[in-house]
């Protein structure tokens, strides 16, 4: 995975190491995580499980990481336990909260779902199908922790833990996935497909703004720094001043950040549009 900057969303039940050790399997695999959002509820065990967590961020086990305590509570109520239905909408509504501020961040969703009641992880999943980009994720736990040692809040080798990734049907896309399916009958060639879609709809998008936002010469340079020039060498490709360059580009990154709506969250760059458009100028190089 690359290092997109990430915010980890984890349910919590009584087991503290449900979220420690699925923080630290995330680290592991090289994930840039700046924040941890524990969905507790109000109750003695939970939350004497998250102190034990936030003793880990006081030691400094996880420094640069900014750790959220999101109590499952309404205006009118704080909810004990996950027994009913307007438990369950809170938590749904306090996911959705969290998925789109994230987005709005410019970061990538880990949305860690082993720990607390089952129905915590339906809700998470519901929420997944309705709100999540490409590029998030949703992880399960598997861990021998509780056959070793309940108390051991980070896993070593013998405890076998692991991360398993849980398939995502995106509502975006249920109409055409329920009519292949119904055809394909194959659940990985279907999810297989469910790709094809996303990426299809991701180059649709990229080709409108560089289209129908750009100027053509705003386009030609936006081509030539994807594919590596720096502003010196596109003037010279050009035959432009480095200035008229330079001022261009900041044009690009103006109408970016309005396409992407994110003009409050961060401005866009040169990083971003190589990451973004490369792919799209590669792609539409290499079908001719």
């Amino acid at each position: 995975m690359s290092n997109i900057n990430s915010a980890v969303i984890s349910t919590l039940g009584v087991a503290p190491q449900v979220v420690t050790i699925s923080l630290d399997l995330l680290l592991k695999q090289g994930e840039e995580v700046s924040a941890l959002h524990v969905l507790c509820t109000h109750n003695k065990e939970t939350q004497q499980a998250f102190r034990k967590i936030e003793q880990e961020f006081q030691r400094g086990k996880y420094p640069g990481i900014i750790l959220h305590e999101q109590l499952l509570s309404s205006e009118n109520h704080q909810f004990r336990d996950m027994d009913h239905e307007p438990a369950m909408l809170q938590l749904m509504q306090q996911l959705f909260t969290l998925v789109t501020e994230a987005h709005k961040a410019d970061r990538r969703v880990h949305l860690c779902i082993a720990g607390g009641r089952k129905v915590m992880a339906i809700a998470a999943m519901v929420v997944a199908q309705l709100v999540f980009r490409e590029c998030d994720c949703i992880w399960h736990l598997f861990s021998d922790m509780y056959d070793l040692d309940d108390q051991c809040l980070h896993a070593g080798a013998q405890q076998n833990s692991r991360l398993v990734r849980v398939p995502v049907l995106r509502y975006g896309y249920a109409a055409q996935m329920l009519a292949a399916f119904t055809n394909i009958g194959d659940v990985r060639t279907a999810m297989a497909l469910q790709e094809q879609f996303i990426e299809a709809d991701s180059m649709k998008r990229r080709r409108e703004f560089l289209r129908r936002w750009l100027t053509k010469a705003e386009f030609i340079v936006a081509e030539l720094a994807c594919s590596g020039l720096d502003n010196k060498s596109i003037s010279a490709r050009l035959f432009k001043s480095e200035r008229t360059v330079s001022n261009q580009l900041q044009s690009i990154y103006e109408k970016l950040d309005e396409w992407r709506d994110a003009a409050a969250t961060g401005n866009s760059d040169r990083n971003f549009l190589i990451a973004t458009f490369a792919p799209y100028f590669y792609f539409k190089k290499n079908a001719k």
